[in-house]
C-alpha cells in the first residue's frame, strides 16, 4: 500500500477598503463690481452710450448718459434742430437713462445723427453727436 500526500493550497482574495475622511474648507471671493452713483461736479467727464446705438446688437434698448451733474437737464435734437427728446435729473444719480430711444411722442427715432445738449444749473453745457443705426 503506498499513500501519497499532495499539499492543497487554497487561496482566498480579500480586500479591505478603508475611506478616509479628510475634511477641507473652501471659500471662494467673488468681487462684484460697484459703481458710484454720485453726481459729478461737472459736465467734463461725460460719457454717452453706447455710441453708435445699434439697436439690433443692444441688449437693454438704451442709451446711457452718465457723469452728470445733480441738476441737468438733457435734449435731443434731430439735425433739422427739432427738439426729439428730453429729459431732466434732480435726483442723486449721475445718469440719465433714454430707454426704447424713442421720441416724446412714443415713436422710434430713425436711424441718423442726432445733436445733444446736456446742461446743468450751474451754466455748464456740454454738447455732442449721437449716431443711431435701427
Amino acid at each position: 500500500m503506498t499513500f501519497t500526500i499532495t499539499p492543497t493550497f487554497t487561496i482566498t482574495p480579500t480586500s479591505t477598503h478603508t475611506p478616509t475622511i479628510t475634511p477641507t474648507s473652501t471659500i471662494t471671493l467673488t468681487q462684484t463690481p460697484t459703481t458710484t452713483a454720485q453726481p459729478s461736479d461737472n459736465l467734463d467727464g461725460v460719457i454717452v452710450f453706447p455710441n453708435p446705438y445699434m439697436e439690433r446688437k443692444s441688449v437693454f434698448k438704451r442709451i446711457n448718459f452718465i457723469h452728470l451733474t445733480f441738476n441737468a437737464s438733457l435734449k435731443v435734437y434731430n439735425l433739422s434742430g427739432e427738439l426729439v427728446w428730453e429729459a431732466e435729473k434732480n435726483d442723486g444719480s449721475d445718469r440719465i437713462e433714454w430707454s426704447g430711444v424713442r421720441n416724446m411722442s412714443g415713436q422710434k427715432l430713425a436711424s441718423g445723427i442726432y445733436l445733444y445738449v446736456i446742461q446743468n444749473n450751474e451754466g455748464q453745457r456740454k454738447k455732442g453727436k449721437l449716431a443711431i443705426l435701427r
